[in-house]
């Protein structure tokens, strides 16, 4: 039987994988690891710590690829939350390094074996939506300032590429879940530490940021607002809300793990929500209960989810008078009571501004990640017809006030124009048809289980974009529910070619 080149690539790359991994004898990875410590020790003592630190990163880094490659992927979920820790100078990144080392990984295997992977709507989307902020440019005053945020987007669609190409078995996807849940709930952990005990508990604590110490930022009256390792509230609670979604899921449903196992997991992370002091999300997280009766199609059992709502918010009430604070306890009540008369209705100035942006340059916007250096120009320019603001900082200084639109959709169509939007639409929609299709078809119950999850994490951040423009801002995170759906469809793709009379069904 003659070989063609495709199989002798695929064998070729299967027997380096067995000389440089196989038992007893690892030479590969001997002669490696000696070079590079070397190359380390010199990059230490001539260059700077912060070469080494890259040489250790790049090391590992082709260790991973040359044992298993998904090991890689692992790696890069690992270093998720703590993204922004700079290891290798001002602007690269570790999570940059592992990204393009993989990327290159991959594209080389794609070359060699003359295969291209599955295409897939949410990676078509995302390409899309990295075309049209380039186009943005346009008409950027500050083309510097869209460059920075394109490389970020770039990168995630690397890490996206890297998800959705290097997992493909389900038990590596049960480990790459294990890993997000695993965070969430240290996260959350950090979270309380910070709110409750000290900030010191935040990983970063003498770190300085912008001439003053981080810690600075995460106050909102008398109550230190949790970060886990992230810089701003929001920011964190976006992350350990997707762990939160998918131990509401396995709680409700019984499936995969047992329901105590479910809730011990679920404390901590609803706790994390509480202490981050993101109303929104708060609102959310509550709302999960409801949309998975919905995703499940029990709407019989939508009035008990209300009632069970309920339930929950008394078991809250009582926590929060028995063991809370008192000193905390009434900082925790003006941040959520709605006292001030204003309360939100900022962000819908904030929001007429951008759309008065959008109207100047309704198809291509006035560049990415230009609105905000400019959000002074707007807010002057198209003042709310139903209030006369004045905004105190910029009045008392004479100086103009830097402001973000607090919404992402408004941010997309000031920045990148009207095709944004239903480029975002048409991305959220395949990744909502992704985790249906996988829900309905797969016969795996921690698939399914994570699938409806997912879902309601995704649908919960449709909402919470309304509120906060970290899709862009936050790429490294906003990324998840879209690439685990991927994941899952085409596990279930497989699966369902496993098995012709499920297929069939």
């Amino acid at each position: 039987m003659r070989l063609g080149a495709s199989d002798w690539t695929d064998r070729g790359l299967r027997t380096l994988g067995k000389m440089s991994t196989g038992a007893p004898r690892r030479v590969a990875e001997v002669v490696l690891v000696l070079v590079a410590a070397l190359g380390i020790v010199y990059l230490f003592a001539e260059k700077s710590p912060y070469h080494a630190i890259g040489g250790v990163v790049v090391l590992f880094a082709v260790l991973f690829l040359m044992r298993q490659p998904v090991y890689l992927t692992y790696a890069l979920t690992l270093l998720l939350p703590v993204y922004w820790l700079n290891l290798l100078g001002e602007s690269l990144r570790v999570t940059t390094v592992l990204a393009g080392i993989g990327m290159a990984y991959y594209l080389g295997v794609m070359i060699l074996s003359r295969r291209l992977p599955r295409m897939n709507r949410v990676m078509f989307a995302y390409l899309l939506f990295l075309a049209n902020g380039l186009l943005s440019i346009v008409n950027a005053e500050y083309p510097a300032l869209s460059l920075q945020l394109m490389k970020h987007l770039t990168i995630t669609i690397f890490i996206l590429f890297i998800f959705t190409v290097s997992v493909r078995t389900p038990r590596q996807f049960r480990t790459l879940v294990l890993i997000l849940l695993g965070w969430g709930v240290v996260q959350a952990v950090l979270g309380a530490l910070q709110t409750f005990v000290s900030p010191k508990f935040f990983p970063a604590y003498y770190f300085q940021t912008f001439g003053m110490p981080i810690v600075d930022a995460y106050s909102v009256g008398d109550v230190r607002r949790a970060s886990g390792t992230f810089q701003v509230g929001p920011r964190f609670v976006m992350f350990i809300m997707l762990p939160l979604a998918l131990t509401v899921a396995g709680f409700m449903s019984g499936r995969s793990l047992r329901r105590r196992t479910w809730a011990l997991l679920m404390i901590p992370l609803i706790v994390g929500v509480f202490v981050s002091l993101t109303r929104i999300a708060v609102l959310l997280s509550f709302a999960y209960v409801v949309l998975f009766n919905y995703f499940e199609r029990r709407r019989q059992a939508l009035v008990a989810s209300l009632s069970g709502l309920v339930v929950v918010g008394v078991l809250v009430s009582t926590v929060y008078l028995l063991l809370i604070p008192a000193g905390t306890k009434e900082a925790l009540a003006r941040r959520f009571a709605n006292e001030q008369e204003d309360v939100y209705m900022d962000r819908f100035y904030f929001l007429w501004s951008a759309l008065g942006a959008f109207s100047e340059h309704p198809l291509l916007g006035v560049g990415v990640s230009n609105y905000v250096s400019r959000s002074w120009e707007f807010m002057q320019k198209y003042p709310v017809p139903w209030r006369n603001y004045r905004w105190s900082v910029a009045d008392e200084s004479n100086l103009p006030e830097v402001v973000p639109v607090h919404n992402e959709y408004g941010r997309m169509l000031a920045e990148q124009g009207i095709f944004s939007v239903f480029i975002f639409g048409f991305l959220v929609w395949s990744a909502l048809r992704n985790l249906r299709f996988t829900y309905e078809r797969t016969r795996d119950d921690f698939i399914k289980t994570v699938a409806a999850g997912t879902w309601m994490y995704l649908v919960s951040m449709v909402v919470y974009w309304f509120f906060h423009e970290y899709f862009l801002e936050e790429t490294y995170i906003a990324f998840l529910p879209f690439a685990l759906s991927v994941v899952m469809r085409q596990l279930t793709e497989d699966e369902l070619a496993r098995q012709p009379d499920a297929a069939a069904a």
